[in-house]
């Protein structure tokens, strides 16, 4: 079944029985089971005895002396009977204990992950033991945090060894720490280990704790301590629960760090995996696949003050699982106040606040200075002891953006806020040489010549922004590439002026020409190139703090409407609300400025892009503040369920290759499918049958129906009541009793009452009787008119149907148009699929695909 990556189960920490009083009657479950699928013992075929002080285990052990110590030392668990229980029985023939869990293999591996309690999971008859950690498959378990974690399960002295699966199926054994090393950087030591009598490691040594932690999987807690040195101001501290901190994030587990910072605030949270709550971020590492979280905390915010001058303080904590921050970068957002130093001998208070408030403060150059006129003296704050040495950047060029002269023309200003004011009284749009209004669907305005244009000012910011590192950004959404938050870049002459422009004028044009009270901390702005056959499909942009969009176009001159990528606004079915059909489109333009409001009726995309030899550039972000309280999200509709009709015996066989009507070759469909859960089928149906059913498609006197809404779907459907009598005959083999047996034969999947299939466990048939049932299916795809693509189709034109799983990046499998093959995939409620968007890269006619989905 194609279903989601095992979950990581919390799991709870083992007990060590030291004394126990005689105990009859039949095993405990208490003491051999956390969970039944990530339990290492699981599948075990020795007799449990009621408690595991009471078990003789000498018959475990491969070679034993009678008179021997039978505490069990350590343990390979998951040999599959071979490699250690020939190469290392005789070594430890007291200690040393084998079981095969080849079927469970993959569940210790992500049971023991770090992230959960899982390091600490032991089956409770082993009084001290160690896993076999297969270099292979479990390098990335090997972390700082999981040793932490054993530090405090394993008993003190206990001998602790580490088995590696080497190439070619050799073992050895050696140190934990060395086998850390291996797969992932050399020269990390960890002073929770030392080897026996002060010797050097080698392959082989017999190694022990150094001192006892706690048994806990701990959440660390680290805080940024900030000094700086403070001339008459006091009360440094963030602006507001918008506030954004940025962090350069290393994963634990592996050691990954992303070269960009990751920004955090108290007003942005994600939800963690498997309704565990929320974190105010939550990454999913790029090398390991690990979900980290790291949290603020909140009351741990606090205000670096004059009496803190020169000195060292924690101005906030944070809680992180799985990663580390080791750099921080401040930005805009602060506020600090005036004070006066008290120069008076014979009072003995410090100073007092002038009263003067300095806000959005920004503290990239590590160096801030103002006046204050209730004192006429300068007013400063610098970074001292942050690892870079802030100096006044003499000589640093600097270039300043400004908006045209008629964006700030008073007489323009009323203008574009009148039209403001009154959005959504008319549908009329207005227009002029300088701008352009539109009323329908909803308020968008684009200003053109936006920024003055000196010196190749614009050309060189474009040189700049195209010099930046580029993120493909692709899924059933979107396809183009991202560059990184424009906060975190530094030292470019042409995007610091871009920034200066967008947190000063223009900001304050925004907020006066729309009355909205837009945030100064914080501007979202990152650079976006589409490039031939991307695109941006429908959305409306509502995400919480997003309150302006905005696009700045940075495009050729000669950009025009026959190269794509214009900005389509949608209007909106009056019953659902949802987003019908594009009413309007807005040309980019260079160096116009598109802005509109973020609420629940601003659906619109990136159409796609169909130059060849050209980019559309943008600066694309959002002036944030209050979101707007929309309606609640209408709920997608589900399609009616058909039930299976009856069809002649000799009219089925009529459609489908004899080959799949063999019981052997049904039989090896199914174990097939049974092992995989998907499986494709060439050459189903009869060749006369699908050409058939192919040239009745290719009729342009058909009759097809637009599928929506643009923001879920976009497709046409056949309309059945005109169609050839040849399709009705298809669509009818298709829900037909006969063929609801012959998947269940394939398949294994009871879809039909005759098919004589594995009955059900008890327990699941008790939820399907409490309504509990998790939504299963199997997926049905048959394409015609693929042609000469079949063999060869290009996963970059799209059309390939993609299978996900629920709240995850990983794609599980991917099946391209190929045609009469029917592609059978089992689906449950975890996993997710969508059909890739079909772009201008696709250069054969129009394919047809029938698409089923059928429950038990």
């Amino acid at each position: 079944m194609v279903s989601k990556r095992l979950r990581n189960p919390m799991i709870g920490l083992p007990r060590y029985v030291r004394t126990l009083e005689i105990m009859t009657g039949p095993p405990q479950k208490k003491y051999y089971r956390q969970r039944a699928h990530s339990n290492p013992m699981s599948d075990h075929c020795f007799t449990y005895p009621p408690h595991p002080t009471h078990k003789d285990w000498s018959e475990e052990y491969p070679e034993i002396d009678k008179f021997a110590d039978k505490k069990i030392r350590f343990a390979d668990i998951g040999c599959g009977y071979g490699g250690l229980l020939v190469s290392l029985s005789p070594m430890f023939p007291q200690t040393l204990i084998e079981r095969r869990i080849s079927k469970r293999c993959l569940s210790p591996i992500k049971c023991h992950e770090p992230s959960t309690n899982g390091g600490l999971l032991t089956p409770h008859f082993l009084q001290s033991m160690h896993m076999c950690l297969k270099r292979e498959k479990d390098s990335s378990i090997l972390s700082r945090t999981f040793m932490t974690c054993i530090c405090g399960w394993y008993l003190i002295l206990s001998l602790i060894h580490c088995f590696i699966d080497l190439p070619k199926r050799s073992w050895t054994v050696i140190p934990l720490w060395k086998s850390y090393t291996l797969p992932l950087k050399k020269g990390i030591k960890y002073p929770e280990w030392k080897a026996l009598n002060g010797a050097p490691f080698s392959e082989g040594s017999q190694i022990h704790m150094s001192h006892h932690l706690p048994l806990t999987n701990i959440m660390v807690k680290i805080g940024l301590r900030l000094s700086a040195t403070l001339e008459n101001v006091t009360c440094l501290e963030t602006e507001g629960k918008d506030f954004r901190w940025y962090l350069k994030l290393q994963c634990v587990n592996c050691g990954e760090t992303p070269d960009h910072f990751q920004y955090i605030s108290l007003l942005e949270s994600d939800a963690l995996k498997g309704g565990r709550g929320e974190a105010s971020c939550v990454i999913k590492c790029k090398f390991c696949s690990r979900e980290n979280s790291i949290d603020i905390i909140e009351e741990s915010i606090c205000a670096y003050n004059y009496s803190d001058s020169c000195k060292s303080k924690v101005i906030v904590s944070f809680d992180c699982r799985g990663v580390e921050p080791i750099e921080y970068s401040p930005r805009s957002g602060w506020n600090c106040k005036g004070y006066k130093v008290n120069e008076d001998e014979d009072d003995d208070s410090e100073g007092k606040e002038t009263g003067v408030l300095f806000e959005n403060i920004n503290l990239s150059e590590l160096e801030w200075a103002d006046y204050d006129e209730k004192i006429m003296g300068k007013k400063s704050k610098s970074n001292q002891d942050s690892g870079i040495c802030a100096s006044s950047k003499k000589g640093k060029m600097s270039l300043e953006f400004k908006l045209n002269s008629h964006i700030t023309n008073d007489k323009f200003i009323e203008e574009i806020k009148e039209l403001w004011s009154n959005r959504g009284s008319s549908k009329e749009s207005t227009s002029s040489d300088n701008f352009l209004f539109v009323n329908d669907p909803f308020p968008c305005c684009q200003l053109q010549n936006a920024v003055f244009e000196h010196s190749n000012n614009i050309d060189n910011l474009i040189e700049e922004v195209h010099a930046l590192d580029y993120k493909e950004k692709n899924n059933d959404l979107y396809k183009f590439i991202q560059s990184m938050d424009l906060n975190g870049i530094k030292e470019s002459i042409y995007i610091d002026a871009l920034k200066n422009l967008l947190y000063g004028p223009l900001l304050s044009w925004m907020k006066d020409i729309t009355g909205i009270e837009l945030s100064e901390a914080h501007i979202d702005m990152f650079a976006a190139q589409y490039k031939f056959s991307d695109y941006l499909l429908c959305h409306d942009d509502e995400l919480e703090g997003r309150r302006i969009a905005f696009i700045w176009y940075l495009v050729p001159s000669d950009w025009n409407e026959k190269d794509g990528g214009a900005l389509d606004l949608y209007d909106r079915d009056e019953n659902s609300g949802e987003p019908r059909r594009v009413i309007n489109s807005l040309i980019p333009l260079r160096n116009s400025f598109s802005f509109f409001e973020v609420s629940h009726l601003s659906f619109h995309q990136v159409a796609e892009i169909l130059s060849k030899d050209k980019t559309r550039l943008a600066i694309t972000g959002w002036f944030r503040g209050k979101s707007l309280q929309g309606p609640p999200k209408a709920p997608c509709p589900l399609l009616e369920r058909l039930s299976p009709l009856e069809m002649d015996e000799n009219e089925f066989y009529n459609w489908i290759n004899p080959s799949f009507l063999s019981p052997v070759t049904q039989g090896d469909i199914q174990e097939t499918f049974e092992d995989k859960s998907e499986i494709s089928l060439s050459n189903f149906l009869l060749p006369e049958k699908f050409n058939e059913v192919k040239n009745a498609l290719l009729k342009s006197e058909l009759s097809w129906k637009s599928i929506g809404p643009p923001n879920r779907r976009s497709y046409d459907i056949l309309s059945t009541e005109s169609a050839p009598e040849i399709l009705k005959s298809f669509l009818m083999f298709l829900r037909s009793d006969a063929f609801f047996l012959f998947l269940s034969n394939v398949t294994g999947i009871k879809l039909h009452p005759l098919y004589e299939g594995d009955e059900e466990d008890d327990e699941q048939e008790e939820d399907s009787k409490n309504g509990d049932k998790r939504e299963q299916c199997l997926d049905v795809r048959l394409c015609f008119n693929v042609g000469s693509l079949s063999s060869h189709w290009d996963d970059e034109v799209g059309g390939f149907t993609s299978y996900i799983a629920k709240d995850e990046d990983e794609e599980l499998i991917s099946i391209s148009p190929e045609d009469n093959t029917l592609f059978l995939v089992y689906k449950d409620d975890e996993t997710l699929k969508f059909v890739k968007y079909l772009n201008a890269k696709y250069q054969g006619s129009a394919f047809y695909d029938i698409e089923c989905s059928y429950y038990e």
